[in-house]
Formats: C-alpha cells, sequence, structure tokens
C-alpha cells in the first residue's frame, strides 16, 4: 500500500489493484506500528506475513515490482533512482485569456524539496511574488506581487526539485501561458432620470407609511428613465429615489 499525500494506492503480488483519492499528512499518534495484528482489539491477519518494507515515501509501480523480485534477506533493497517529474500545472501550458490575478501552481509527482520556480515577461525579467509548497510538498503555487500585464506571454519554469532519496529532476519544466484584457474602464452603464415630471412637494404626500423622521422638504415626483454610472466620476450628484409611500427605493 502507498500514499504519496493525495492518491492512497493498494498493490497484490506487485499489480495495483484499487486506488482512493485522499488529502492530509498521515497521523502519528506515537503507538507502535503493528503489521498483520492489533492485541488492543484483537484482531489478527489469518495467514503468514514476511517480506515486509517501509519506506518513508510512495513507492512508484516499478519499484514495487521490484520489490516482489528482489527478497528482504537477498541484500540491498532496490534503491530509488526515480527522478520526480511535474505532472499537472495552471494555468496550463498554451492557454489563453488567463486573468491577471491568477496564481501560478505546479503539482510534482511525488514529495519533493529544493524546487525553484520563476515566472518571466517575454523580455526575461522574472516577475515578483511569493512561492508557497504545500504540506504534502508536492503543489507549489507562486502568486505575483502585482496584477501581470495584460495581452502578454509568461513563461514557468519550474527546476531543481528532488525527492527524498535525492533523486533531481531530469531538466527543467516549462511552459507557457497568454494574459487576457482587463476589462475597460470609463462608463459602464447609462440610464435616464426624467425629474422634470410631477408636482414639487413641500411636504410628503399621506402613505401608510409616515415620513422617516428629518426628511427634507422640497421633493420633487418624477419618473426615472436612466442614470449614469462611471468607473472614475468625474463629478457627482447625490439624491434619493423614494417610491409612493415615501420609502427609499
Amino acid at each position: 500500500m502507498t500514499y504519496d499525500g493525495s492518491v492512497l494506492r493498494l498493490f497484490v503480488n506487485g499489480q495495483q489493484v484499487d486506488e482512493r483519492a485522499l488529502t492530509g499528512s498521515l497521523y502519528d499518534d506515537g503507538s507502535p506500528l503493528r503489521i498483520g495484528g492489533n492485541e488492543v482489539w484483537s484482531e489478527y491477519f489469518s495467514g503468514l506475513i514476511d517480506e515486509v518494507r517501509v519506506y518513508s515515501r510512495a513507492q512508484s509501480a516499478a519499484e514495487i515490482q521490484a520489490d516482489m523480485n528482489t527478497s528482504v534477506g537477498s541484500g540491498t533493497p532496490n534503491p530509488d533512482t526515480t527522478p520526480p517529474t511535474v505532472s499537472a500545472v495552471t494555468p496550463a501550458g498554451q492557454a489563453t485569456d488567463v486573468p491577471l490575478t491568477t496564481p501560478v501552481t505546479a503539482t510534482f509527482s511525488e514529495a519533493v524539496t529544493d524546487a525553484q520556480f520563476t515566472l518571466k515577461s517575454p523580455a526575461g525579467v522574472a516577475v515578483a511574488g511569493t512561492t508557497v509548497m504545500d504540506a504534502t510538498q508536492r503543489v507549489l503555487t507562486f502568486t505575483p506581487a502585482q496584477p501581470l500585464a495584460e495581452a502578454t506571454i509568461y513563461t514557468g519554469q519550474m527546476s531543481g526539485a528532488r525527492d527524498g532519496a535525492g533523486n533531481a529532476m531530469a531538466g527543467p519544466y516549462i511552459w507557457s501561458f497568454t494574459t487576457g484584457v482587463a476589462p475597460p474602464g470609463g462608463l459602464v452603464a447609462a440610464y435616464g432620470m426624467d425629474e422634470g415630471s410631477g408636482p414639487p412637494w413641500a411636504t410628503p404626500p399621506a402613505a401608510t407609511t409616515p415620513e422617516p423622521p428629518g426628511t427634507p422638504p422640497g421633493s420633487r415626483a418624477g419618473t426615472v428613465r436612466r442614470c449614469r454610472s462611471t468607473a472614475s466620476p468625474v463629478g457627482s450628484r447625490s439624491s434619493t429615489l423614494r417610491h409612493c409611500a415615501w420609502r427609499t427605493v
């Protein structure tokens, strides 16, 4: 059985027979590791157990198959020679219209250390930001310090990652994506307002709901036809809309 921080896999006779998606770190309560029996609950495996190996990381299918063909007493266990790889990235390679504030992530095939990530502009300038590795040591996230430039091709490069056995990546993993364009500023909506109709009121009309305290006189009845809204106002006027019961709209 193996667990790499995201998937629990069961192997029988060196072949994977089942798996289940899981997350989180293995729980250690300080108790002894029991194999084949639990005297506390009087639960025991009905059969024989031999050739037991315990590793500090998840073995690959090839490594498990090699263990099946090598007895524990025949010498040194099969060493881990498989380098870690990048199994997934976001944004995906060749992605377009990527939002300008999207974090960049890379997922490794196994837990790693010493991973180094850079994100560069077309001019080769590295983007400033923060890099964080998650608790499983498999997912690295880079968050730019400032929004990325619009309609620009950025190139990410992951390198230097090593697994628990000291195997380094075979080479840098490089991919590119293109950012989108921010929504235009200025006028974003326009509505009309016809304030010229209806008589002026010195006091609010009688209504089932009384006028709120502090309502100023001189209000004008009218019909809302259009309003105007801008992203960056160059001037403003304020008014309060009320319906026939003298409530704020």
